[in-house]
């Protein structure tokens, strides 16, 4: 029978410890095993010591206390290096190779490692990674033309390392963008490399004054090009329309026709309730279905008359209104059809805020004081309203009547853990916060304790946000988690396997800022900022 195991507090496991090392290899990085976390440091500057993961998983008794053991960090420098040739002649075959601009990324999937940096007009870079294995290694140049992008899965690196390499011009893909059997001049175009693994994506280049455009394949494979909706560079507005391509040794090519190209143009205006002007709102609009082939995104603003106008393709689109956070006003979207020629958009009117209010409680029922709530927009501009309870649980916040998704923070004396709520539209808002278990550990490095680090636990199936901390002068942290629910025959729990090793992960740009913004950026948006709240900048 699969009963759900509900993992209990962790404070008779004082004496039980599971050390952690930067071992875990590519393939496994992230997981979907019931009960497994996911352990995220972030260490301060001064530390020298690059963000990293760990995976934890539960035993048969629950988790230990954590023993996490970060790696030193390492140096990834070099020049990169090319031998330019057009792909239409000869005339200009490479001979001496060349440094060029392009930017040098390495990443791990499933870590919080992601080391990025763009090289100099010597083609010279220089990163910092955790050392460690199964590395993705990503080269994309700044002109798609001239170079292929790469891309290197399962690289090593543990000691310092030069990374100094030199590319050949790659194969030509070539064609011509056309609409209604005319060249169209400066189409954005992307190609994205999507077998073999990694994927890479190259930067924009555009068709030349007849359509024609080139770009260079780094390898035989799958690749998909893409028209970019929008604007050329012409002015002209262009569907999104990608086509599959599959290369060989010696280049391909590829002709893409968007058909007959229609202008439409929508205006219209926005209003509060009092029938003023909303200045500087967002105007989104997506295409739900256009007369011809692709699709369209589009974004404007209104100006000082609460008006705007913007080029569209014939076709049906959701219009999305965005005022700015401090006009306190309600977004709202419409559904409209756009004609060739001119549509006007009856005025749009945005309602002002209402006021939330409730009690939140412990899990025993007694009121929860001190508890930050986080409420972020489901949908729109994803704006984050936060607030604090009283010592009577009692919260107040003003907010736009939107649906929300929000997340509370209890402090960690308070045995709660943090919980998320939704806050639908004329839902309760009163909430009972549900009870946790302990975690504590201690992180440090080959010199010593990591004092002043932001950690993050996250369950590792369903990357939502568990709980912060941060470490104290000797490394040592302790927070209080909802554990995530395991079921029997399905971890392991079960079989009393003892908990895996982690992995390392980094971030070039570094500290505990990047952690939170990186959590914002993954699902548990509002558990990440209310993180960032509480300790990101005491961490970095």
């Amino acid at each position: 029978m699969k009963a759900a195991l509900l993992l209990a507090s962790l404070g008779a496991l004082a004496g039980c410890s599971g050390v952690y090392v930067a071992s875990r290899p590519a393939d496994a990085a992230g997981t979907d095993a019931p009960g497994t976390l996911l352990v995220n440091i972030y260490p301060g500057d001064e530390s020298g010591l690059r963000p990293q993961s760990f995976e934890v998983a539960p035993t048969e008794d629950g988790y230990p206390s954590l023993d996490l053991r970060l790696e030193d960090t390492v140096t990834l420098s070099g020049v990169l290096m090319v031998a330019v040739a057009h792909p239409w002649s000869a005339a200009g075959a490479p001979s001496t190779p060349e440094p060029f601009v392009g930017t040098v990324e390495v990443s791990k999937g499933g870590t919080v490692q992601n080391a990025a940096t763009l090289s100099d007009e010597a083609g010279a870079f220089f990163l910092q990674v955790p050392a460690g294995s199964g590395y993705d290694l990503l080269l994309t140049p700044g002109d798609a033309t001239a170079m292929a992008a790469r891309s290197l899965s399962g690289q090593i690196y543990v000691q310092d390392r030069d990374l100094t390499q030199e590319f050949d011009d790659g194969a030509p893909l070539f064609g011509r963008i056309t609409a209604g059997g005319r060249g169209v001049s400066r189409v954005p175009l992307v190609l994205t490399q999507l077998e073999p693994d990694p994927q890479v994506a190259s930067n924009t280049f555009y068709s030349d004054s007849d359509g024609w455009y080139s770009a260079r394949l780094p390898v035989a494979g799958s690749y998909t090009l893409t028209v970019q909706g929008g604007l050329s560079g012409t002015g002209v507005t262009l569907p999104e329309v990608s086509r599959r391509v599959t290369a060989v040794d010696g280049g391909a090519q590829l002709d893409i026709d968007i058909g007959t190209i229609s202008s439409a143009v929508l205006t219209g205006s926005v209003v509060d309730e009092s029938g003023d002007p909303v200045v500087d709102a967002t105007i989104r609009l997506a295409s739900t279905s256009l007369d011809g082939e692709g699709t369209l995104d589009v974004a404007t603003t209104t100006d000082e008359s609460g008006s705007f106008v913007t080029r569209v393709l014939p076709g049906q689109f959701i219009v999305e209104v965005l005022p700015r956070y401090e006009d306190e006003l309600t977004p709202v979207a419409v559904a409209v059809a756009a004609v060739s020629g001119s549509t006007d958009i009856p005025a749009l009117m945005l309602a002002g805020w209402k006021q939330v209010s409730g009690v939140v409680s412990l899990p025993d029922g007694a009121p929860a004081a001190g508890v930050t709530i986080a409420a972020t927009e489901v949908g729109w501009s994803s704006f984050v309203y936060s607030t604090t309870t009283d010592a009577k649980g009692n919260y107040a916040i003003d907010l736009p009547d939107v649906g929300f998704s929000v997340v509370c923070t209890p402090p960690t004396s308070s045995g709660a853990a943090l919980t998320r709520v939704d806050l639908p539209v004329g839902g309760d808002p009163s909430i009972s916060l549900v009870s946790g278990a302990a975690i504590s550990g201690v992180a440090q490095g080959s010199g010593g304790a990591t004092p002043f680090a932001l950690i993050e636990v996250w369950d590792g199936a369903t990357n939502l946000l568990l709980g912060t901390s941060i470490t104290d002068s000797d490394g040592a942290f302790q927070l209080v988690i909802d554990p995530p629910i395991v079921l029997e025959g399905d971890s392991a729990a079960d079989s009393g396997d003892t908990a895996d090793t982690g992995d390392t992960g980094g971030d070039d740009t570094g500290g505990a800022d990047t952690g939170a913004d990186t959590g914002a950026d993954t699902g548990a948006d509002t558990g990440a900022d209310t993180g960032a709240d509480t300790g990101a900048d005491t961490g970095a």
